[in-house]
């Protein structure tokens, strides 16, 4: 029997293509097939005081990195598992207004749109009183960039902004400096999101993309339209690889690496806008794990407003999964090395244990090695480095509107075995049917017998712990025809 390989995710596609994933819960595109979401585990740090409104690690020029967190009220740094309050003044923020992070040689910058712009080399914030104060901000070709500025002389959600040349601290337009300031007239809208690309820096507004080009004194910046009415929501929510930026446009998902926009969301994007609710795509978040070349989409769902659900797309296959969890604020951790002397996260944990918070593969245990992180709900740090929990996978459906078939055994193909399995089948006499689920088994020396008799099968595998599948096979038995 030949493996049904999987195609990912693809509630969108066909349900008849072999290797359509029609449905899955916590289960993510590997580079061989679909693989156990990681769990969140706990790290040494205790939790905010608030929820998360922001956070971002840093890198200074001596490699040393920076763990920063905000609340709408206050700055806080991350070290030996606490936080330290490092607010220079007294915040007033928003209940929707997010922190923004960015890191010049060894200064921080830190924005809001409300309050003053801050600065940190070390130590505590203070205010930077000849930064404007705006929504986005990012460094880029050695100016800082601002957008969506607040600032009480020019404030224009559609504006942009631009310090002198290698100088932070001068915000006072001028050809000589080359600081500078502009509107974005071509279309109408607030600019969502700024990023940079290579050295050039892209601003998105909901329905249209400019991507600015340095060109020296006297235009300093110059801007074009970017053909298309594609945009983004979010600035949390355009993904960078290092080679493209990722975003949901509101018809699709796209890749545009600086020349157009190139959808690629064909096989979940009605399905993304039917179950994601448009009034709060201004709130998602996305976060790239470089290591599995993962890009985690966290989104409301309908009838929820808060982000509880999260698409993730494969960037080196192109495939599609569903990882959901409830967060507030996505961020890369920096794990602490584990000594007798500082146990970190294993305080308690003996020889004798029979699980620990990490699995045996997990980057975590790696000295100073990345890994992408999120804050709960309850305001605490967590990697997702964890052992899978429970997952499941539904195929998609096989057989003919000809005739029917026996379904007698399906058999998934695993890279890494969970360590528990179950199957449930389900039927229906044509394709526009709905399904009927039949029985549930247990896996039975890695296989599920199953006794079906139906034109068209399907079968969702439920597993826990870690898990990786390539495909499955099934024994099918043509019955008679129609």
């Amino acid at each position: 029997m030949a493996i049904v390989k999987y195609l990912g995710f693809a509630p969108d596609m066909d349900a008849t293509t072999p290797g359509v994933v029609t449905d899955c819960s916590l289960m993510e595109p590997s580079l061989r097939g679909m693989k156990g979401a990681p769990g969140l585990s706990d790290t040494e740090f205790t939790a905010l005081a608030g929820a998360c409104k922001g956070s971002a690690l840093v890198k200074k020029l001596d490699g040393t990195s920076r763990l920063f967190a905000a609340t709408q009220t206050k700055l806080y740094e991350g070290s030996s598992g606490s936080w330290t309050d490092r607010s220079g003044s007294t915040y007033v923020g928003s209940s929707d207004a997010r922190w923004t992070f960015a890191q010049w040689g060894d200064v921080t910058l830190a924005q809001n749109g409300v309050d003053a712009a801050q600065q940190s080399s070390s130590a505590a914030f203070a205010t930077l009183t000849a930064m404007p104060p705006a929504h986005l901000m990012c460094t880029v070709a050695g100016f800082v960039m601002l957008a969506n500025v607040t600032h009480v002389s020019y404030a224009f959600s559609d504006a942009w902004w631009c310090s002198a040349l290698y100088d932070y601290t001068n915000w006072t337009p001028s050809i000589a400096t080359q600081c500078a300031q502009g509107r974005l007239y071509d279309d109408p809208g607030a600019i969502r999101a700024l990023k940079p690309i290579g050295e050039n820096v892209a601003a998105f507004k909901e329905r249209s993309i400019y991507l600015g080009q340095y060109v020296g004194p006297d235009v300093i910046w110059s801007w074009t339209r970017v053909l298309g009415d594609i945009g983004a929501y979010s600035n949390e929510a355009v993904v960078s690889d290092g080679l493209a930026l990722y975003f949901w446009g509101g018809d699709d998902f796209y890749r545009f690496d600086g020349t157009r926009p190139q959808p690629i969301g064909a096989a979940v994007k009605s399905w993304f806008a039917s179950n994601s609710d448009r009034a709060y795509w201004s709130t998602m978040q996305g976060s790239y794990d470089k290591r599995n070349s993962l890009i985690h989409w966290y989104y409301v769902p309908n009838g929820s407003s808060t982000l509880t659900a999260c698409i993730v797309l494969n960037t080196r296959t192109g495939q599609w999964g569903r990882a959901d969890r409830s967060i507030e604020s996505t961020v890369v951790y920096v794990a602490s090395a584990i000594t007798y002397d500082s146990p970190g996260i294993l305080t308690g944990v003996t020889y004798d244990s029979t699980s620990y918070p990490q699995s045996y593969d997990s980057a975590f245990w790696l000295a100073s090695s990345e890994s992408p992180a999120v804050f709960n709900t309850s305001h605490l740090l967590q990697t997702l480095t964890g052992v899978s929990s429970s997952s499941s996978l539904t195929t998609g459906d096989f057989g003919d509107d000809d005739r029917y078939s026996l379904l007698r055994r399906v058999r998934p193909r695993y890279t890494q075995a969970p360590t528990t399995a179950s199957a449930t089948n389900y039927y229906k006499a044509d394709a526009g049917d709905a399904v009927t689920a039949g029985d549930t088994v247990s896996a039975d020396d890695g296989k599920f017998d199953v006794l079906q008799s139906a034109r068209w099968h399907r079968v969702k595998f439920n597993w826990t712990g870690d898990v990786e599948t390539t495909g499955y096979t099934v024994d099918l038995v043509a019955e008679g025809e129609r």
